[in-house]
């Protein structure tokens, strides 16, 4: 029995084998957090310029509606001869007003 706890000559030494696997497992880890946090940040990137940056058809047509409706002379009712005009012009309009009571 005496012989089966004593160390051989051909042995490796414990304390250097267990840093050394205990440097291995730190290093194995450290790499390991660093490519799931490398993940993440990649998805959100894709997760924003496909999903958040890019409009819907449907959103793009209303806007431009909207935009057309507020730069250009359209008939609000012909019967009653209402106009609307560009946003633009109508603020220049208005501050001209404002400014000569």
């Amino acid at each position: 029995m005496a012989g089966y706890l004593h160390r051989g000559e051909g042995d490796p030494a414990i304390h250097p084998t267990v840093l050394a696997g205990a440097i291995f497992v730190a290093a194995l880890i450290l790499i390991v957090v660093a490519m799931t946090a490398m993940y993440y940040q990649a998805d959100n990137r894709e997760w924003d310029q496909k999903v958040l940056n890019e409009q819907p058809e449907e959103l793009a047509k209303v806007r431009a509606d909207q935009e057309s409706r507020l730069s250009s002379y359209r008939w609000v009712d012909a019967k009653n001869q209402i106009v609307a005009i560009p946003i633009d012009r109508a603020m220049e309009l208005e501050v001209r007003d404002l400014a000569n009571p």
